[in-house]
C-alpha cells in the first residue's frame, strides 16, 4: 500500500503545480 500511496501523492503534487504554472502563465500573458 505505500507505493501506491506514494504515487498517488506525486500525480497530485503534478496536477497541482500543472495548475499552478498554467495559472502563471496567464497571469504573465495578462502583464
Amino acid at each position: 500500500m505505500g507505493k501506491s500511496e506514494t504515487a498517488s501523492a506525486s500525480i497530485g503534487i503534478k496536477i497541482l503545480l500543472s495548475d499552478l504554472i498554467l495559472q502563471i502563465n496567464e497571469t504573465n500573458l495578462n502583464l
